[in-house]
Formats: C-alpha cells, sequence, structure tokens
C-alpha cells in the first residue's frame, strides 16, 4: 500500500511540474543600456543565424520543462534597439552592419545548481560604394550558475554583446585589411548533415553546423549497460578526467546524446536513427521526482522511454504519451494510429520514424 501511495505522489508531483511549464515559448528582453562612447554604431542588423525561429532554450516549471527561448519581438529589430541604446549614432562615428552567425542560449541542470550559457559569434561589415567589406568575426561565451537561471539570460547576452564589442574595438579595425563579401548561397537550415563529422559538439548550433570540435583528444568508455540502455562517458585523452558541459558528440555515423538535457544525471546515449528528430532511448530516473521525493521517488519513476532531439528547434523531448500526441498533431493519419496502439515505447520509435520520413 505505501508503494503504492508513494507512485500516486510521483505521478502528482510530475503532473503538477507540467501544469507549470506549459508556456510554449519564454520570452526574454534586453534592456537599454548605456552609451559605451565607442567609434562606430550599428546602422543595420543582419540576422545569418542556423536556426530563426528562437536564441535557444529555456527551462521551466518543476520538471525543469525545455522550451524555446526568444526575443520579445522580432530578433533583429529587438536586437537593433539594444545596440541603438549603447552605440547611438553620431556625427563622426562609422556606420556598420552587424551581421550575426549565431546567438545561442542553453540551460543544463546538476543535482545543485543550473548552468546557463550564452553562445555568440557575429561579424562587423562596412558598406562602401555599393560593396560589403568584413572588418572581422568575433565571438564569446558568457556562463552563469544558480538554482535557478533562466532570470538572467538577458544579463548573459547582454555579457556576451559587450565583450564582442570590445574585442572589435581594439581590433584596429579602422585600418584592418578588408575583404569583400560574396554573397550567402542559399540552403535548408534545418537538415541534419549526412556527413556528420567526428568529434565534441559543445553546443546544439555546432551539430547543425557540422563543426565539432576536432583538435580537443578524447576517448569514450560504456559506463553502464542493460538489455535496453547504454550509458557513455567521455574523457580527457590522456587522462581519466571527464570533459564537461559537452551538448553530445559524434562517432561519425551516430550521435551521442548528454543525458543532462533531460535528466539530473551526466551521461551520454547512442541515437538509434536520426532525421528531423534524432531518436534515442534510455532508462532514466525523472528529474521531478528525484528532486521531490529523493533516491526513492526516483526508484518508482525509473522507466525506459523514447527521447527525441528535434533539429528544428533543438529542444529535447522525453516522449511521455502526451508530448507524442503533441508531436503527431501535425500528421492526423498517424496520431489516428498511434491513439489505436499500446503507446508503448516500441509504437513511440515507430511513428518518429514514419514522421521522418514525411519531414
Amino acid at each position: 500500500m505505501k508503494t503504492k501511495n508513494l507512485f500516486c505522489l510521483v505521478l502528482l508531483v510530475l503532473g503538477i511540474g507540467n501544469l507549470s511549464a506549459q508556456e510554449k515559448m519564454h520570452l526574454i528582453t534586453l534592456e537599454p543600456g548605456t552609451d559605451l562612447n565607442t567609434g562606430f554604431y550599428i546602422s543595420e542588423v543582419q540576422d545569418a543565424r542556423q536556426i530563426q525561429g528562437n536564441i535557444g532554450v529555456a527551462q521551466t516549471g518543476l520538471a525543469n520543462k525545455q522550451v524555446p527561448a526568444n526575443f520579445e519581438e522580432d530578433f533583429s529589430i529587438h536586437l537593433q534597439k539594444y545596440l541603438n541604446s549603447i552605440l547611438p549614432k553620431k556625427k563622426d562615428a562609422q556606420p556598420l552592419t552587424l551581421k550575426v552567425h549565431k546567438l545561442y542560449i542553453s540551460e543544463r541542470t546538476s543535482a545543485m545548481s543550473e548552468l546557463g550559457s550564452c553562445e555568440l559569434k557575429v561579424e562587423f561589415i562596412k558598406n562602401e560604394d555599393g560593396k560589403s567589406y568584413s572588418l572581422g568575426t568575433f565571438q564569446s561565451t558568457t556562463e552563469g550558475k544558480g538554482m535557478d537561471v533562466t532570470p538572467k539570460h538577458d544579463e548573459r547576452i547582454r555579457e556576451a554583446i559587450a565583450i564582442c564589442l570590445e574585442q572589435f574595438e581594439k581590433s584596429n579595425w579602422k585600418n584592418a585589411a578588408t575583404n569583400e563579401i560574396v554573397a550567402d548561397v542559399a540552403s535548408d537550415k534545418n537538415l541534419l548533415p549526412s556527413n556528420l563529422q567526428k568529434g565534441l559538439y559543445f553546443d546544439f548550433e555546432d551539430l547543425l553546423n557540422n563543426t565539432p570540435n576536432q583538435e580537443l583528444k578524447y576517448k569514450t568508455k560504456s559506463i553502464a549497460q542493460s538489455k535496453k540502455s547504454e550509458h557513455f562517458q567521455v574523457f580527457q585523452h590522456e587522462k581519466n578526467k571527464r570533459i564537461k558541459n559537452l551538448f553530445g558528440y559524434s562517432d561519425g555515423q551516430s550521435v551521442y546524446l548528454n543525458a543532462s538535457r533531460y535528466t539530473q544525471e551526466e551521461y551520454f546515449v547512442k541515437s538509434k536513427f536520426m532525421g528531423r528528430y534524432i531518436y534515442f532511448e534510455d532508462q532514466y530516473s525523472s528529474k521531478a521526482a528525484t528532486a521531490a521525493l529523493g533516491l526513492l521517488g526516483a526508484a518508482v519513476s525509473t522507466k525506459h522511454t523514447g527521447i527525441v532531439l528535434d533539429t528544428k528547434t533543438g529542444i529535447t523531448t522525453v516522449l511521455t504519451n502526451k508530448n507524442m500526441e503533441s508531436i503527431l498533431k501535425d500528421y492526423p493519419e498517424l496520431l489516428e494510429e498511434y491513439n489505436r496502439s499500446k503507446k508503448t515505447v516500441e509504437d513511440d520509435r515507430r511513428m518518429i520514424e514514419k514522421i521522418n520520413t514525411l519531414s
């Protein structure tokens, strides 16, 4: 009887967590800053990001459900307003275009705290005589730890911007050699590369851009295995020291996702197949149950389940019945087929395979 009551309590905790995380998008506002008094200002913001539907992922609610994050208004408009406040137009200042190649925020959860990060990569462009010239590309990474890092994403974005602006200001840009920019060739930005490169991926956009870190030597090791799942860990090549803060890695054929995307532990699971949705399976403990009820709650809530990484959004989703129905809402025939099934892991896997053939 006690076990049954505990199980009900776990379900209640998970239900409350889901109810508190119904938010579809976490909105971020960059409040105006103070004049940096530079010799340039930004007359135009160009959005050249790989993913333009959001600026990354935030975690909300008791269960830390992943939701896309975005500015409160159009990306280029909002960033332009913020840059106007810190780089106001002045008579003798040089007008420049800021081309944003990457602005991506994310959160990771450990047993005791959260880590929020912002990755920024921007290019400064001078327009002259009808041509565009690159003055250089600059990038920065900012991080912050805490019990809840979601409210301070704006601070990390502003800090990342300030670092890139400072790097550019110190680059002797007025006398720098320039290269004329050739127009980008249009491409499908939502497809995972077919020739996935082997190496370490420190964030989702690195995976989409197929640009892993191939200089850092590493080795992988199986640390747990059962009939249903296998867990891996990544270590420095010459040391038995774990490499931290990875989004995942690839052996050139499969993606290995960091399980901290959906649970409090940090290990890696191997993809079973790829497409619009990269599909994984794991046997793990619920974050919400562990936080609320400790080891006993985690033991009760442990189960084998499917997980998907959406290559269009960067969102990792555990395939509960409700989440599967949400994914299938745009595929009425598949949703009807799924509702007629027993809704097992095998059914989830089959549905994701079918979606991938249609995407």
